[in-house]
Formats: structure tokens, C-alpha cells, sequence
């Protein structure tokens, strides 16, 4: 079993995250994409998306005026 942690920023982009964003569409394309290789060979590769923890601070970083 291979377990990949994204991120639902993915879902809803957020401003000032580009970056951040992108990285993590390609983690769960690969992540797919590796699910359908390695299901071959009897492995299993998921994706796990974690909800939002407000005491994080994350979402200050996303905002607006951030630039």
C-alpha cells in the first residue's frame, strides 16, 4: 500500500498558492496514474485529501493582499 497526502486546496484553488497548487495536482495524478501501474503487481496506491485545521494559520498565507 502507498499512501500519498495531498490537499483539497486542489478542489478550491486558493490566490497566492500557485505554487502550492500545482504540486499537488501532480501528486494526485501520479498518485492515479501510479494506482493503475502498481495495481498490477498487487499494490495498492491511494490518495488521502486531509480537511482544513484552522489553527494552522494556512489559509493567512492564501490571502489577497499576501503579494
Amino acid at each position: 500500500m502507498i499512501v500519498n497526502v495531498s490537499s483539497g486546496v486542489t478542489i478550491k484553488p486558493l490566490p497566492a498558492l500557485s505554487v502550492y497548487s500545482a504540486s499537488k495536482a501532480a501528486l494526485n495524478a501520479f498518485t492515479e496514474s501510479l494506482a493503475l501501474k502498481a495495481g498490477l503487481f498487487d499494490v495498492r496506491a491511494k490518495l488521502v485529501l486531509p480537511g482544513s485545521a484552522s489553527t494552522t494559520g494556512f489559509g493567512k498565507n492564501a490571502s489577497p493582499g499576501w503579494a
